[in-house]
């Protein structure tokens, strides 16, 4: 268990780059339907694995200080996992929703100064 704690406020919002992947499952634009649970099953894992081959699992926090966080889930032994990838910074208020597109490649974010901002989502370390 890791314990997130850069913001200096409430976390408001978050997300997960896989999120699309794993509420929708086996089940994709083809409208094809797994025979039976084990197909299923294998069918999931399939496009979680083909998301996971694009970039790492990310998870992006919002909050009350105005500001975004990327975090990767399983960071490199090499790096501490419980210091964010990077800060996204921009919005003049609180931050109300985050997500990423279905694909996992870009993130959009909503604050209450009325603005959405677009960033690139695909990882990319912060040196």
């Amino acid at each position: 268990l890791h314990v997130l704690e850069d913001h200096a406020h409430w976390v408001t919002t978050l997300t997960l780059n896989t999120d699309f992947v794993l509420r929708t499952g086996p089940f994709d634009f083809t409208g094809k339907r797994p025979t039976n649970d084990e197909e299923a099953q294998q069918l999931a894992q399939k496009r979680y694995n083909a998301l996971l081959s694009t970039a790492p699992e990310l998870l992006i926090t919002g909050s009350d200080d105005h500001a975004l966080f990327l975090w990767s889930l399983f960071p490199s032994s090499t790096s501490a996992p419980e210091k964010p990838v990077t800060r996204l910074t921009g919005h003049q208020r609180q931050i109300s929703h985050v997500a990423f597109s279905p694909d996992g490649r870009w993130a959009a974010s909503a604050s209450w100064d009325s603005s959405v901002r677009l960033c690139h989502g695909v990882y990319t370390p912060v040196r």
